[in-house]
């Protein structure tokens, strides 16, 4: 695989979404195999970022909404 790109933070954070999100270990996983991808120039600052609320955070997304 290769990955090409002009911008090279397009790639640096990566946000997790929805319940399968939430499975133990699931960022730190993809966080290496992306690393695993990318050349070592390329790999700082890289972060995976799982749901800040886990399996709670469409609920919590439907109440910012419905508190406007």
């Amino acid at each position: 695989m290769k990955l090409v790109a002009d911008d090279d933070n397009w790639y640096k954070t990566i946000v997790l979404a929805g319940v399968c999100a939430c499975m133990p270990g699931l960022a730190g996983r993809l966080e290496k195999e992306v690393l695993g991808l990318l050349p070592p120039s390329m790999t700082s600052g890289i972060r995976v970022l799982p749901p800040p609320y886990g399996t709670d955070s469409a609920w919590f997304g439907a109440l910012s909404i419905g508190n406007r």
